[in-house]
C-alpha cells in the first residue's frame, strides 16, 4: 500500500518531502509513495525527482530494502527514458537491480480504446522493451462493464505484455472531470480483472529480465546525486 502525493510542476522539493514524512508519521506501515501529476522535461526537474526519490526510499525503507516510489507522468514524455536511466545509476536500493522493484513509472494513462490502438514499437515507444516490465504501470479508463469486457479484457492482457508493463488497473470510470480513480471498477469488469491478473505471468513479455536491461543513456550526462535532507 502506498501514500498519495500530488506533485505538479513548480512544487518545492521541501513541500513534497514534508508530505512524504507526514504519510510515514501517520502510517509507518506503508511501503512508499505514489507521486501523481509528474510529467517533467528539464535537468532541474530531474534533480528534484532524484531528491524526492531518495527521500521516499529512505523514509519508507526497511532493513536492506528501500521504500517504493511510483511516478505518474501520465504516459511517455521526451525525457522518460533519461529519467529512468539517471535514477537507476543513483538508486538508493540495497542490491543490484533493486530500482526495478522500488521505482516504477506510469507509461500509459488513457482510455481503453487508445490503449488497444497504441503502437508500442513506434519510434516514441520502442525503447521501453530494453527494460524490465517490473518498472512500468498502465492505467486504463473508460472500459466497458458489459459482457464484451469478458472477451475484451483478454486483449487488454495481451496488450499489457506488448506494452511491457507489469501492472495495470482498468476502470469503467471516464476521464476528467470525473474522478477517474475514485472508486473500483464495476462488475463484471472488477471480478474478471482480479481473476485474470492474479494468474499473471511475465514469460510472454516483450521486455528484458532484471540484470539484462539495456541502459543506453550516457550516465555522464546525468546530474550529480542530491544529498538527502532530513
Amino acid at each position: 500500500m502506498l501514500g498519495y502525493v500530488d506533485y505538479p510542476s513548480g512544487t518545492p522539493v521541501e513541500t513534497v518531502q514534508s508530505q512524504v514524512r507526514q504519510w510515514h508519521d501517520l502510517y509507518p506501515q506503508l511501503q512508499g509513495i505514489f507521486f501523481d501529476d509528474t510529467p517533467r522535461t528539464t535537468e532541474t526537474d530531474l534533480a528534484d525527482f532524484e531528491a524526492i526519490l531518495f527521500y521516499a526510499q529512505a523514509t519508507f525503507g526497511h532493513y536492506q530494502n528501500s521504500g517504493l516510489a511510483y511516478f505518474n507522468t501520465g504516459g511517455f514524455t521526451s525525457t522518460t527514458e533519461k529519467y529512468i536511466n539517471c535514477l537507476h545509476y543513483h538508486d538508493y536500493g540495497g542490491y543490484p537491480g533493486s530500482d526495478a522493484y522500488h521505482q516504477r513509472w506510469v507509461t500509459f494513462e488513457g482510455s481503453d480504446s487508445t490503449y488497444r490502438n497504441t503502437d508500442w514499437y513506434s519510434a516514441d515507444h520502442a525503447w521501453i522493451h530494453n527494460y524490465s516490465p517490473l518498472r512500468f504501470i498502465n492505467l486504463v479508463y473508460s472500459a466497458p462493464t458489459n459482457g464484451s469486457t469478458l472477451v475484451g479484457l483478454g486483449s487488454i492482457s495481451y496488450v499489457l505484455a506488448y506494452a511491457n508493463a507489469s501492472s495495470i488497473y482498468v476502470t469503467d470510470q471516464s476521464a476528467y472531470p470525473t474522478n477517474t480513480w475514485g472508486r473500483r471498477a464495476k462488475d463484471p469488469l472488477w471480478t474478471k480483472e482480479q481473476d485474470d491478473f492474479s494468474q499473471q505471468s511475465y514469460s510472454g513479455y516483450a521486455g528484458r529480465n532484471v540484470g539484462s536491461e539495456i541502459f543506453a543513456y550516457d550516465r555522464s550526462l546525468c546530474p550529480a546525486p542530491t544529498p538527502l535532507q532530513y
